[in-house]
């Protein structure tokens, strides 16, 4: 899996308690139901397109579609839904910053973590 996707499984599993296992699973039960539709929508606000996020759970990408319209009206509906797919992005962005800080040296270059000389 890419990291994405990884980030997004971890924090739709962080957010609804289901395991990975499951969320990449065939089951249809409606709590695995919406942790997998959830890691869907994080990947695909995050840039992603359906074909890859098909190819990351192993879907046809009208899988994908079918999910995301079925997320979208549950997040019109429920407010728990919403604020679920809220603390699932905070997770999932702080997963991918935690990801690329070793490869932020520009943050050294400029001097910003230097010690000032007195």
């Amino acid at each position: 899996m890419t990291p994405e996707a990884t980030a997004a499984m971890q924090a739709a599993s962080t957010v609804t308690g289901i395991p990975h296992a499951a969320i990449t699973g065939k089951r249809r039960h409606a709590h695995v139901v919406v942790a997998r539709f959830l890691a869907w929508h994080i990947m695909r606000d995050g840039g992603a397109t359906l074909p890859k996020i098909a190819v990351q759970f192993d879907r046809d990408h009208t899988s994908i579609m079918n999910g995301l319209r079925r997320f979208d009206e549950w997040m019109g509906e429920d407010f728990s839904v919403r604020e679920m797919r809220q603390n699932a992005w905070a997770l999932y962005r702080a997963a991918l910053l935690y990801q690329r800080l070793p490869t932020m040296p520009h943050f050294y270059r400029h001097g910003h973590f230097q010690e000032q000389a007195t």
